[in-house]
C-alpha cells in the first residue's frame, strides 16, 4: 500500500480468536449437522442444556443469597423444554427450593424431546400448571423468574397471552434469567419482535446467539454467559463456520505491534490528517490526540499557518504544513488545486496512513479535492464524517474505489452510503454493513452500541467495549485517529479498525469504571494509553460472555 512498509514494527504471534457468533438458523444447522456426524440423539442437547442452566441457577442462588423461589416459564417448543429439563435438575439438587413451571402452551402438542422431559417432569411431581391466564403466575422480589418461552425461536411480533406474560415481567422486581436467548429478541438480528423479556442474565446454550450483542438485542441480555451442549462446536467437525464473531482482548492484543529497541519515529508510523474547516478546527485536534495517544510516531496536519500558530502551543508534537503559504488562509477550506502538492507532501513525510473527513465541510470544491486525494494518496487510512457525506453524495462514483480504506458512519451516515433510511439500518445493521462493505470494497465500521466491523469479503466483528458516555461531539473524530494510528503502525485495515473501536470503547470504559457517566471526546483520548496497556497486559476481561 506504500512504500515505507518495510521499517514498521511488525506484531509477533498468531492472531488471537473472537468468539463465533450465529444465528438462529445457523444454530438449528450446526446442530443437526454435529448430532448426525457424532450420533449424538437431541434429547442428549436438551438434557445437557438443561442440566448444565441448573447449575448456573444453583451458583447464582448461593452468590445472591437473595432468592427464595423459582418460577420457570415454558413455552411449548424446545426452549420450553431446556426449561423443563432445568426445573427438574434443580428439583433433584435444590429439593427445598419452592419450584413453580408454568406451560404457556398445550402439552398434547409438544414435540418429542419437549413431551418427553414434560412427562419426566410430571412424574417427579414438580409444581407445574398449564398456563391460562397471567395472574397465575405470582412474582416477588426475592423470585428468580428462568424465561424458556421463546429462546431462538421467535418469528412473528409477540402477542396475546405472550405479550402480557413478558409484560408482567419486566414490570415484576424480580430477577430474570432468560435461557438462551431473552423471549422476544430476533437470535439472528437482535431486533425487538413486539416486546422481549428485558433480563438480568442470559445463559445461552452452545454458541453466542448474534441478537445478544448486537444492538438492541445487547440492552436487553444483561449478563451474557454460554454453557456447553456436550457438543464439540469447532470449525473442523462441521462443513461451515460463521462469518460473524465478538471482538476479544486476545484478538486486539495479537494485532498491537511490538515496539522494538532502537524504534524511531518514522517506523512508529506517521499519520496525515486532512481535515478541518473554518471553525471546525476541533475535529483535526481530536483526530490528532487519537492518532498520537494510540502509538504512532508523528502526526503531519495540513492547515493554514494561522491555525497552526493558534494550536501548536496546545499540541506541540503536531507537524504542520500548507500548500499555498499566505493564499486561501482566509478561508479555510481544502481545495482541489492542492490534492497534488498535500499526496506529494505526504509522501516525501513518509505518511503511512491518513485521516480525512472530519470537520472537512461538504463545499463543491472539497468533493473534488476528496476525489483527487484518494486518487493520488501515497497510503490509505480512514474516511470519516463529511467525507462520507461527501462519497454519499456521488455513491455511483466510489463503488469499488476504497479497498485498503476504513470508512467509519454513525447510523445517518450510512443511511445515505446504503441509499436506505435510518430505520432500515436500525432494523438490519449485519446486512446493510456488509453490503456497504462489498459495495464500496472497504472495511465498514458502524459505530453505536455494539459497534460493527464488516470487511469487503463479508466477515463482521462486534465490538464489547464502550458505553453511553462516549456519545458526545468529536467522539468519532478521536475513533478515526485511533484506527488510522494502528493503520500508521502496520495493521492491516480490518484489523486496525477491529482494534480502534476495542480500544476506543475500552477508554470510554475506564472512564466509566472511575464513577463518570459522561465524558468529553479529548477526555476519552488522554485515556487509550492506559486501554492499549490494559490489553497488551491481559487485565481487560470480557464482561459481555465470560464462557463456560
Amino acid at each position: 500500500m506504500n512504500d515505507f512498509e518495510e521499517g514498521y514494527p511488525r506484531r509477533t504471534g498468531l492472531p488471537g480468536k473472537g468468539i463465533p457468533l450465529v444465528g438462529s438458523e445457523e444454530m438449528r444447522d450446526l446442530e443437526r449437522e454435529l448430532c448426525r456426524r457424532f450420533n449424538i440423539d437431541t434429547l442428549v442437547l436438551m438434557e445437557n442444556a438443561g442440566r448444565n442452566v441448573a447449575r448456573y441457577i444453583s451458583r447464582l442462588i448461593a452468590k445472591t443469597g437473595t432468592i427464595r423461589n423459582v418460577v420457570v416459564l415454558c413455552g411449548s417448543g424446545n426452549n420450553g423444554g431446556d426449561g423443563l429439563v432445568a426445573a427438574r435438575h434443580l428439583r433433584v439438587d435444590c429439593p427445598c427450593l419452592p419450584l413453580s413451571v408454568f406451560l404457556a402452551g398445550d402439552p398434547n402438542h409438544l414435540k418429542r424431546d419437549s413431551r418427553t422431559n414434560y412427562l419426566i417432569a410430571e412424574s417427579l411431581g414438580i409444581d407445574m400448571r398449564i398456563l391460562r391466564s397471567v395472574d397465575e403466575v405470582a412474582i416477588y422480589s426475592d423470585t428468580l423468574v428462568v424465561d424458556a418461552l421463546f429462546g431462538t425461536g421467535v418469528v412473528r411480533p409477540v402477542t396475546g397471552l405472550y405479550r402480557e406474560l413478558i409484560e408482567k415481567t419486566n414490570q415484576a422486581n424480580g430477577r430474570v434469567l432468560a435461557l438462551d436467548v431473552p423471549s422476544g429478541i430476533d437470535a439472528s438480528t437482535g431486533q425487538v419482535m413486539g416486546c422481549a423479556i428485558r433480563a438480568h442474565d442470559t445463559v445461552t446454550l452452545g454458541m453466542v446467539k448474534r441478537g445478544l450483542v448486537i444492538w438492541p438485542g445487547l440492552a436487553y441480555a444483561g449478563r451474557i454467559r454460554r454453557v456447553s451442549l456436550g457438543i464439540p462446536f469447532e470449525p473442523q467437525f462441521t462443513s461451515y463456520w460463521p462469518v460473524v464473531e465478538l471482538i476479544t482482548a486476545e484478538m486486539v492484543a495479537s494485532f498491537l505491534p511490538v515496539r522494538p529497541a532502537g524504534l524511531h519515529k518514522i517506523a512508529a508510523g506517521v499519520v496525515g490528517v486532512c481535515a478541518g474547516s473554518e471553525g471546525m478546527l476541533g475535529a483535526g485536534i481530536l483526530a490528532s490526540q487519537g492518532a498520537v495517544y494510540t502509538g504512532c510516531g508523528m502526526v503531519v496536519w495540513a492547515l493554514p499557518s494561522r491555525f497552526a500558530s493558534q494550536i501548536k502551543p496546545l499540541f506541540p508534537e503536531l507537524v504542520s504544513f500548507w500548500p499555498e503559504p499566505g493564499r486561501g488562509e482566509e478561508s479555510f477550506y481544502y481545495r482541489p488545486s492542492q490534492a497534488g502538492f498535500i499526496a506529494d507532501f505526504l509522501y516525501r513525510r513518509k505518511c503511512s496512513a491518513l485521516v480525512v473527513g472530519p470537520g472537512l465541510g461538504t463545499h463543491a470544491a472539497t468533493a473534488l479535492f476528496l476525489n483527487k486525494l484518494v486518487n493520488t494518496a501515497p497510503c490509505s487510512g480512514v474516511l470519516d464524517a463529511d467525507a462520507l457525506t461527501l462519497i454519499a453524495q456521488d455513491r455511483e462514483e466510489w463503488r469499488g474505489r476504497l479497498n485498503g480504506w476504513v470508512l467509519t458512519p454513525h447510523i445517518g451516515e450510512m443511511a445515505s452510503l446504503a441509499r436506505c433510511s435510518t430505520a432500515d439500518v436500525e432494523a438490519n445493521r449485519l446486512s446493510v454493513v456488509q453490503e456497504a462493505a462489498a459495495y464500496y470494497d472497504a472495511t465498514m465500521v458502524l459505530k453505536g452500541p455494539g459497534t460493527l466491523v464488516a470487511s469487503p469479503e463479508g466477515g463482521v466483528a462486534v465490538n464489547p467495549t464502550g458505553n453511553p458516555g462516549l456519545a458526545s461531539a468529536g467522539s468519532g473524530d478521536v475513533l478515526a485517529g485511533v484506527v488510522a494510528s494502528l493503520m500508521a503502525q502496520g495493521l492491516a485495515p480490518n484489523e486496525s479498525a477491529r482494534a480502534g473501536v476495542f480500544l476506543h470503547g475500552l477508554a470510554g470504559d475506564l472512564m466509566a469504571r472511575k464513577g463518570y457517566s459522561f465524558f468529553s471526546a479529548g477526555e476519552v483520548a488522554g485515556y487509550l494509553r492506559e486501554a492499549v496497556r490494559e490489553t497488551q497486559n491481559g487485565e481487560w476481561t470480557l464482561s459481555v460472555v465470560d464462557g463456560d
